[in-house]
């Protein structure tokens, strides 16, 4: 079962899919990735990407969500002076770098 399978049916399981986020952040924390959380305000679209991904396979919807939460994130580590990698990148650019990955 891919990450995006699993996800999904975890989703409709546990009612929230508390339990995949927080596998995407252990993720994001064991690659030395920027994490992100889900806030209240972006879940709706967070549920949108992730079903326009398992139906569609169309992942920039959800990609996109995950930057800009990841861009929140930032603002907090600027804000404590913690370092991190700035680069900078879209869901576009994820996608092509990434065409090849059974998530």
């Amino acid at each position: 079962m891919t990450l995006r399978g699993f996800i999904w049916r975890l989703k409709k399981y546990d009612g929230n899919g508390r339990v995949g986020r927080l596998l995407l952040l252990k993720m994001c924390l064991e690659n030395d990735i920027v994490p992100f959380y889900i806030n209240s305000e972006s879940k709706m679209f967070y549920y949108a990407g992730l079903k326009e991904w398992q139906t569609q396979d169309k992942p920039n919807r959800l990609l996109d969500v995950f930057l800009s939460m990841q861009d929140d994130m930032k603002a907090v580590l600027d804000y404590f002076e913690i370092d991190y990698d700035h680069t900078e990148t879209t869901s576009r650019a994820l996608v092509e770098q990434h065409k090849n990955w059974q998530l």
